[in-house]
């Protein structure tokens, strides 16, 4: 379109401003041009200075007086000046208005009107250039002014003159279809509009936490999932990337180093920056030309680089939201956590896990069928893999080859079964996931983790003073924090905390066997002074408080006695002694006698045992 005032015309086409007698075109910025076509094409009525920010500068931030510039420099560029406003009117409290009369005809496609310059676009209307028709240096400039940058910017970054900018601005007009700086830049958001590469099987048992996550993005700029390894961060970020409305970017940090985030960010959007820019800012600015969703997956190598990134794109980006995954907190002061669970394993069937299950197995081996009793042993399976949706597809797959039965067999013998075919990561065998976390611990980390999972079942944090000595409980919290440990469900005081069976398993594989057997006999020794107290008191004390302590310790002692029966037994007598004590005042539990029966059995149980010891522990 070709507008036409005084003895000027504005061509949307060739993005130029000009003469009418001669055509000799005025030099005017970017801006100063997309606001004279705001002015003419809205020539009936004022125009207000948020609108004008808005079509000029979209959603790059801008003060006031960046519009009243270019305000100023469109007048200067008509012909008009602020005291006659013969042609651009300062409207009090409006904005401005167009009060030139204004012309208008259309180009034609075949070439010329009235002598004015037409370009010819290749291929149907509509019909923009492929990434090939563009050249390397077109590119540049196309996404210089997706960044919001002036011409007179792109040619300070790309060390081009002004007029080589223009030619190349005329030319990609001409290659993309559009009349104004403004089409340009709604084609280049398209062009580099990343599609998110999300597993095309079904997203299974995570319908809630997909609400949640939903809900916190809506409300909070920068979110961290956190969890253990192959509890699904990565998918359930990826499936809230897809359902988001702001255009989302995804950044894998898996191979970044501390000195390379900022690099895998600028090569993620497409961002050219030489060594000696800062790449932060640089990105923030490309960030901020739309409301944006930056995914930065697994950052559990680089957790402390990645929270300066996200602080300092948050600081210049305002538009910008930050969804992160990693094993444990990054640890910046506006980072809000969400704590990703593994899929539940216990309450109506078939759970969550379950599902996932089935739904994968039915994949790996189309047209098999489960009978009640293969759907109890697959919730068996789901159990001992501890919720972990990694390690439960991978056990799925198993379903093309092993029974489910044997299946459920094999899992309780180890995890060294999971695993699928394909090049080397972290998640194509359950050990690789946990072996990527393990190498992120400390000294002190590694020296704590196996005495921890040598622990038969649970533990507060006065038992890991007792078994690794004081001062460990701190490490603790930090194994917490790598979603390592996990407190246990329910209201105990003191907080009780676990490891996952699967990952005990893999801990224990890599300890050696003196420091398990120097924690077990620790936690038995611990127990044997605690439930010989308890014992004492119990026979004149049934307040509640003191009968539910009695029946957690009962297991924590059975699990002791079996221990200490094949490695010290008058240990184990002794412990046997207080917790017939025990079982006598709250009634029988079934684990704990079986434990006493066990040791029973035991010839150096057997030869430890004293009269009085059978007839206290057969009262």
């Amino acid at each position: 379109m070709i507008y036409t005032f005084a003895d000027l015309e504005l061509d949307t086409g060739a993005f130029e401003l000009r003469h009418r007698g001669d055509g000799e075109v005025i030099a005017v910025e970017p801006q100063v041009f997309d606001g004279l076509r705001v002015f003419v094409e809205h020539v009936d009525r004022a125009v207000s200075k948020e609108e004008l920010l808005d079509s000029v500068w979209r959603t790059r931030f801008v003060t006031e007086s960046a519009l009243t510039s270019r305000i100023k420099a469109a007048r200067k560029a008509v012909g008009d000046d602020g005291r006659a406003q013969g042609v651009i009117r300062t409207i009090h409290g409006r904005g401005y208005r167009f009060v030139a009369a204004v012309g208008h005809r259309e180009t034609s496609a075949l070439g010329a009107v009235d002598g004015a310059p037409v370009y010819e676009a290749p291929g149907p209307p509509g019909a923009p250039a492929s990434p090939e028709e563009l050249s390397s240096r077109e590119v540049e400039v196309l996404q210089a002014i997706d960044r919001g940058l002036t011409n007179a910017e792109i040619a300070q970054e790309l060390f081009i003159s002004v007029r080589t900018v223009e030619s190349h601005i005329a030319s990609l007009r001409r290659k993309l279809r559009v009349d104004s700086r403004a089409g340009l830049i709604a084609t280049a958001r398209q062009r580099r509009r990343p599609t998110v590469q999300v597993p095309q099987n079904s997203f299974v048992g995570r319908g809630q936490e997909l609400v949640t996550l939903q809900a916190l993005l809506a409300r909070q700029r920068w979110i961290t999932v956190v969890g253990p390894a192959g509890c699904g961060k990565t998918r359930l970020a990826l499936e809230a990337a897809v359902a988001d409305a702001r255009a989302p970017v995804v950044v894998e940090m898996e191979h970044a180093t501390g000195e390379t985030v900022g690099d895998a960010l600028a090569q993620a959007i497409g961002l050219g920056v030489d060594g000696s820019a800062d790449v932060i800012a640089a990105c923030a600015v490309a960030l901020d030309a739309e409301p944006r969703l930056l995914v930065l997956d697994n950052c559990d190598r680089v957790a402390a680089p990645a929270a300066v990134l996200v602080q300092g794109l948050m600081a210049r980006a305002r538009s910008l939201t930050v969804l992160a995954t990693s094993r444990s907190p990054l640890g910046g002061s506006d980072e809000t956590i969400y704590a990703l669970d593994p899929l539940p394993v216990a309450g109506d069937m078939p759970t969550p896990a379950v599902q996932l299950f089935l739904d994968r197995a039915g994949s790996a081996a189309p047209g098999l069928e489960f009978s009640e009793g293969d759907v109890g042993l697959v919730a068996r399976i789901c159990g001992r893999l501890d919720g972990l949706p990694l390690a439960i597809e991978l056990a799925a797959a198993r379903v093309r080859h092993l029974p489910v039965a044997e299946l459920a067999v094999r899992v309780e013998d180890g995890l060294r079964l999971l695993g699928r075919p394909g090049p080397a990561s972290r998640h194509r065998t359950l050990e690789a996931a946990f072996a990527w976390t393990w190498d992120l611990l400390d000294a002190d980390e590694r020296s704590v983790l196996p005495q921890l999972a040598a622990l038969p079942r649970t533990f507060d944090l006065d038992l890991v003073d007792a078994v690794v000595g004081p001062g460990a409980a701190g490490v603790v919290l930090g194994l917490l924090d790598r979603s390592l440990v996990s407190p246990t469900v329910g209201a105990s005081q003191p907080t009780r905390y676990r490891l996952l069976d699967s990952l005990r398993s893999f801990v224990l594989a890599r300890t050696d066997a003196t420091i398990v057997h120097r924690a077990r006999l620790a936690h038995a020794e611990y127990h044997a002074g605690r439930v010989g107290k308890l014992a004492d008191r119990i026979r004149t004390d049934d307040s509640r408080s003191l009968v539910q302590e009695a029946r957690r310790i009962a297991r924590e002692v059975a699990a002791a006695i079996d221990w200490a029966a094949a490695e010290q037994a008058p240990l184990a007598v002794s412990l046997g002694r207080s917790l017939a004590i025990i079982l006598e005042q709250i009634g029988p539990d079934p684990e704990s006698l079986a434990a006493l029966a066990r040791a029973a059995r035991t010839p150096a149980v057997r030869a430890s045992v004293t009269a009085t010891d059978l007839y206290e522990i057969g009262k």
